[in-house]
């Protein structure tokens, strides 16, 4: 969520960032208590901040709650223990093959070309391709920050290898921002 206003610069303040992911369909913000430290404000301060400041209607925080709670309960999460409706799915069954591929399928129907001058879909196989970008060879930032840990992942960079095995791939970070710290570095404060 701080990402919309510190990382992104989306937005100027936190409040702006609260209405935005609100008005956007946010209905549940992962944070944690104390996110800046004890002295910082409450987590959920900027959605009160947007509220006062005319920034968002608290009808839209209702809309975002009622949902939230509601699937709160279709999921059972506030029957008591062992008497939900939904048992809770093993990790042997979500890491199926058959779950895999839904999954898969789920990645290949949500994915949005932004702009397409006729480059795509190649008329022949390229024979090289420069992959430029920090994080194209990390598993780690796919995963997100809320997610726990997949059994398997592939990298940007690991995907258009694969797809393109007979081109001569070239990776370049470009920065060392993001990029892993080598072995036995300390990192900088």
């Amino acid at each position: 969520m701080r990402d919309i206003e510190t990382g992104h610069k989306y937005v100027k303040s936190a409040a702006e960032a609260g209405a935005a992911a609100i008005k956007a369909g946010l209905d549940n913000d992962c944070t944690t208590a104390g996110f800046l430290g004890p002295s910082g404000p409450p987590d959920y301060q900027r959605y009160i901040d947007a509220v006062k400041q005319g920034l968002l209607p608290e009808a839209a925080v209702d809309v975002a709650l009622k949902r939230m709670l509601r699937t709160r309960f279709e999921l059972g999460l506030f029957d008591p223990p062992g008497r939900a409706k939904t048992p809770p799915v093993p990790d042997s069954v979500l890491d199926s093959p058959e779950h895999r591929q839904i999954a898969l399928q789920l990645a290949r129907e949500s994915m949005v070309l932004l702009k397409n001058d006729g480059l795509l879909p190649f008329a022949r196989r390229p024979e090289r391709i420069a992959v430029v970008g920090p994080l194209a060879d990390s598993a780690a930032c796919c995963s997100g920050t809320t997610t726990g840990f997949p059994s398997r992942s592939t990298t940007a960079l690991d995907g258009i290898r694969k797809q393109f095995p007979q081109a001569r791939v070239v990776f370049e970070p470009g920065t060392k921002y993001l990029r892993p710290k080598p072995a036995g570095c300390r990192q900088m404060r």
